[in-house]
């Protein structure tokens, strides 16, 4: 798939450096937006993994999570 046109959760994951799991915890929780639906199939966007990463960034600071969420509130 082009990232162009989005990015399975799986290619997401990989391409973050994080667990398909972790992306599913990120949405539940709001860090992250929920996956685009095109068609019957979701996908994910490069705006996903460009979050992913300054989530990311920011714990290898480490940071919680809680305050990863306020940082990035204003993105």
């Amino acid at each position: 798939m082009n990232p162009d046109d989005g990015y399975k959760l799986e290619r997401l994951a990989r391409e973050a450096g994080v667990s398909a799991r972790t992306v599913r915890y990120y949405v539940q929780r709001g860090l992250l937006a929920p996956p685009v639906f095109r068609g019957k199939d979701t996908v994910y966007t490069r705006e996903h993994l460009a979050r992913l990463r300054a989530i990311r960034s920011l714990q290898e600071k480490y940071l919680p999570l809680d305050a990863i969420q306020n940082e990035l509130g204003g993105r």
